[in-house]
């Protein structure tokens, strides 16, 4: 996301305005295609989706073992560190169609050093998190939400259509604002710290092609998979290093459209 470009709040209302006009648009053209389809399953349908409380597609495990583990996250203490190394030596595949756009490595290696330092004790969160919200990713939200402990935040729905398998289906994300981004800051830190060394990659080809036709914007650097032996957390930064979008990816199961 360059400089001057939408931040969270204004990436959450266009992809909310986008989803009813997408939902309007894809109506008026069935209608006026045909009086009596024969395959209304295939439409989209727009009080479903402005009224979806979860997602009804997600290429992601969402079980009970998983869903314990955020619980217990949640409320844990802090944990210690852990070493981090960073490994960006494996050469970026960029799917078909996916617009994609590098930051030079000055700043990727400062973005990366400047998070771990803010998570030092004293953790200082306004380093790294000026803004008053930011974006959970659908994943990320299903476990927030199946573990009860969604609603305990102060959350806006961001929710859109997706119709990569020729039926209609709702992708639901959440902006976290305010007063609960420091609880989903000390979750995403014991996630990190949950288990062994961290290595901090760039994305593969499929975690990229998932984000793309998941998102509503171009995918710019610095954007990092931060991965151990448990979790695979990609955090999507500004380029003055404010988060503003987090997923897990560790149970992606998602095939690369266009793959050759």
């Amino acid at each position: 996301m360059p400089n001057g470009a939408d931040g969270p709040e204004e990436l959450c209302m266009k992809k909310t305005i986008g989803a009813v006009i997408a939902a309007a648009l894809f109506l008026v053209f069935f209608s006026c295609a045909t009086e009596k389809p024969k395959d209304t399953k295939r439409f989209l349908d727009f009080d479903r989706l402005m009224s979806a409380e979860e997602s009804t597609y997600l290429p992601f495990v969402v079980d009970d073992r998983r869903i314990q583990e955020i619980k217990e996250l949640f409320v844990k203490d802090n944990l210690p560190m852990r070493p981090y190394r960073i490994d960006f030596s494996a050469k970026i595949t960029i799917p078909k169609d996916v617009k994609y756009r590098e930051a030079s490595a000055a700043l990727n290696q400062k973005i990366v050093a400047d998070f771990f330092n803010a998570l030092k004790p004293p953790v200082r969160l306004a380093a790294i998190q000026e803004n008053k919200y930011f974006i959970c990713g659908a994943y990320l939200t299903a476990l927030l939400k199946k573990s009860g402990l969604l609603s305990q935040l102060n959350y806006t729905k961001v929710i859109g259509p997706f119709n990569y398998f020729k039926r209609q289906d709702v992708l639901l994300e959440c902006t976290i604002r305010e007063d609960s981004i420091p609880r989903i800051f000390s979750l995403l830190r014991n996630l990190l710290y949950s288990d062994g060394a961290i290595t901090v990659r760039k994305l593969t080809a499929q975690e990229l092609d998932w984000y793309w036709v998941s998102s509503s914007y171009d995918i710019e650097e610095p954007i990092f998979v931060f991965e151990n032996s448990r979790h695979k957390i990609m955090i999507h930064f500004t380029p003055e290093g404010q988060i503003f979008f987090l997923e897990l990816f560790d149970t992606l199961n998602w095939k690369v459209r266009n793959a050759n």
